[in-house]
This record gives C-alpha cells, sequence and structure tokens, in this order.
C-alpha cells in the first residue's frame, strides 16, 4: 500500500512539473503587435482617403491621369505620412500609380484595397505601405 501512494505521489509530481513547464514557456504569437500596427495603419490611410472628401475627389480625378489631383494626393499623402512615420505609400487606381516618400529600402509591406464609387460606378483602389 505504501508503494502505491508514492507512486502516485510521483506522477503528481511529474504532473505538476510538466503543468509548470508549460506555464514557463513563451507564448507563440501568430502575428507580432508590429504586424497588426502595420495592417492597421494600412486600412487607416484606406479609410481616410475615402472618407476625406478632398482626398476621395483627387483619387477619382487621379484614375483618370488627373496631374492636378496627382498633386493634391501627394501633398496629402505626404503630410499624413510626416505625421505618422517614415513609410513608403503606394496608391495604385486602376493601373495609375502613385509613390510617396519611397526612396530607399524598405523590410516589410502590407496592402489594403477599397472600393470606391464615383457616382457612376466602382473602381478598385489598392492602397500599400512598406516599412523600414
Amino acid at each position: 500500500m505504501k508503494s502505491l501512494a508514492s507512486i502516485e505521489a510521483f506522477l503528481a509530481l511529474l504532473l505538476f512539473l510538466y503543468c509548470v513547464s508549460l506555464l514557463s514557456r513563451p507564448s507563440e504569437k501568430p502575428a507580432g503587435f508590429s504586424t497588426f500596427y502595420q495592417f492597421q495603419l494600412a486600412q487607416d490611410f484606406a479609410e481616410v482617403s475615402l472618407a476625406d472628401p478632398q482626398i476621395s475627389a483627387a483619387l477619382k480625378g487621379f484614375r483618370n491621369c488627373g496631374a492636378l489631383e496627382e498633386k493634391v494626393l501627394k501633398e496629402k499623402y505626404a503630410e499624413a505620412l510626416h505625421a505618422t512615420g517614415d513609410y513608403c505609400l503606394n496608391v495604385n487606381v486602376k493601373g495609375m500609380v502613385l509613390q510617396v516618400n519611397c526612396d530607399g529600402a524598405f523590410t516589410s509591406r502590407v496592402s489594403v484595397s477599397r472600393m470606391v464609387f464615383d457616382g457612376t460606378g466602382f473602381f478598385e483602389a489598392d492602397f500599400s505601405l512598406s516599412f523600414r
């Protein structure tokens, strides 16, 4: 009977040590905070672009090769990038590509897309942010 109790105590000790070892291991994160932040920032650029009347109108004109709209977009996006960080922004609207602050090398890139209504139909706008 005494040997059975000692075996049970030994097994309980092993189970306890196993549980403690599981708790002490660092948890594996599927996506780090920085990855989440990058996607959230790209989402924010896309949402603000559609919510701001001036940027939204410039996007609609830019898709028709508007040089004035391109200038407006570059100014607005340069201002936003200056406030948020040293990132590269690419906006692709129906084959027209706008690049802002894209000098140098970047290590990661995230992209989001939005459908934009121009009064007669929808078109897709892709927003890509690249990070150093």
